[in-house]
């Protein structure tokens, strides 16, 4: 009994290693399996990684945007419309100096006079005759009408002068926000390259688990679905960033190549919202244009109101002649004369000018209001995107970093079949939705520091761009 119980015995161990063995070779094989497909989640200090590999040692800020002054047809439209007010300043200036004409003529005629006619027998005289002229003249008092309307030309030169800087300002952030575009939509571009590869791993590890008979098909097919989601998300980033190149094209005149992500000028940053306001009150380029527009009017009134004066000019005059008379004779004159000249009716049309004038300076101080708190309102809503952003970075760098971390957990959980793939695959797509608006976050953060620049008009210093914009300076 005892050699009998002893075969038994052995024949069951003899089969238990005939069976577990290959069981255990077959798990360890689908460990080993599971462990190559590993999926590795992009937290945030990954997203950063990404957003610092699509721009590094590129292009800066400041050189695309110098560039992009030097040939920006809106900034050059400009500043050819300030050199012709300042061209019309200039010709205006001229009537108050004095005037040079010269005058001279000559030929053949015929002539009846009392000279004539005792010395021809006719009665009437022909002779070659040729004359000349010179006239000195000098404005001496309208009533403040030529002085008035140059000092309002000046005014609008120079009204032209801040509109071209707030051009400037303009165009700059323009240019500013489709750079960064540029760079976020490669950011968000390389992040859907990653997303496709997580899921091709989360494809493998479910076909490994059907294999082995711890998935089915419906979540190969799930998983599947969830590749396309993925690859459908690289194909819409694409074109976004095909968009935010054709907006770089726009305003730096050509595709953009290597971009540099800016460091965000701290220093030009406000202090806080009242300081901001105050500074832009005082600084902004648009408000100053429409201030200079309402002391440009203020002039033109004056100007307006001269017509009702009488114009007095003081004229030198030299001038000779030969047979002017219709015989021969020449003759010589010179005289020095004050002329006044004074409009005594003009049909009402003297006052309706004075009438339009005032409500020209109406309408221009009512556009300046507009304009102040136009500019008001974008300092507010620039200095709150911008500590809004500020404040919400840490949240989003939190909740990519958990999401990363759920990914990761998950991952593990579904391997032990704990987790379903429907679990895994929804962590997948909460982490790729916090990973993108943080990309989003992190470059609409740096924007804020240029969108808050602007209304301060502190952009183009702050890039340290030469706008190559001369002073045309006074009237000569």
């Amino acid at each position: 009994m005892k050699d009998r119980r002893f075969v038994y015995h052995g024949m069951f161990w003899v089969m238990v290693v005939v069976f577990l063995i290959p069981a255990l070779s077959s798990a360890q094989l689908l460990v080993v399996q599971e462990r190559g497909t590993g999926i590795e989640p992009l937290g945030a200090p990954g997203v950063e990684s990404v957003l610092t590999n699509v721009s590094a040692g590129g292009d800066s800020l400041k050189a695309s945007i110098q560039a992009a002054m030097d040939s920006n047809p809106k900034f050059l439209s400009q500043k050819h419309a300030y050199s012709i007010s300042h061209d019309a300043y200039r010709e205006s200036y001229g009537a108050l100096l004095p005037q040079l004409d010269f005058m001279a003529r000559g030929g053949y005629g015929l002539r009846r006079n009392d000279t004539t006619i005792a010395r021809e027998a006719d009665g009437q005289g022909d002779e070659w005759s040729d004359e000349q002229r010179l006239v000195l003249s000098q404005l001496l008092f309208d009533g403040g009408l030529t002085r008035s309307r140059v000092e309002a030309d000046k005014l609008y030169s120079e009204s032209k002068k801040e509109e071209l800087f707030n051009t400037a300002e303009d165009v700059g952030l323009s240019a500013t926000q489709y750079f960064l575009d540029v760079i976020r939509a490669r950011g968000l571009v390389e992040l859907c390259v990653r997303n496709i590869e997580e899921h091709e791993k989360l494809l493998d590890l479910t076909r490994i688990r059907q294999d082995s008979g711890g998935g089915t098909q419906a979540d190969v097919t799930q998983a599947e679905a969830a590749l396309q989601e993925a690859r459908s998300r690289l194909i819409q980033a694409n074109q976004a960033l095909d968009d935010a190149v054709a907006g770089y094209a726009r305003f730096f005149g050509d595709k953009p190549g290597v971009l540099s992500m800016p460091e965000p000028p701290l220093l030009a940053i406000p202090q806080s919202e009242a300081i901001a306001i105050s500074m832009a009150r005082d600084g902004n380029r648009a408000l100053k244009a429409a201030r200079l527009a309402v002391q440009q009017k203020e002039l033109e009134i004056k100007s307006a109101k001269g017509v009702y004066m009488p114009k007095l000019h003081a004229k030198v005059t030299a001038a000779r002649s030969d047979n002017t008379g219709g015989y021969e004779a020449s003759y010589h004159d010179a005289s020095a004369m004050l002329e006044m000249n004074f409009n005594l009716y003009r049909g009402g049309s003297d006052a309706a000018s004075i009438r339009k004038s005032k409500n020209e300076k109406l309408r221009a101080e009512q556009d300046a209001l507009d304009i102040e708190r136009q500019v008001e309102e974008d300092v507010r809503t620039a200095y709150s995107f911008y500590k809004a952003t500020g404040k919400l970075l840490p949240v989003l760098r939190n909740l990519t970093n958990e999401n990363a971390q759920v990914v990761s957990s998950y991952t593990d959980q579904f391997r032990m079949g704990q987790r379903t793939l429907v679990d895994l695959v929804s962590a997948q797509k909460s982490l790729f939705s916090s990973q993108q608006v943080f990309l989003n976050g992190m470059t609409a953060h740096s924007f804020s520091y240029y969108r808050l620049c602007m209304p301060v008009s502190q952009l183009m210093s702050a890039l340290g761009v030469d706008l190559k914009v001369k002073d045309l300076g006074e009237a000569k």
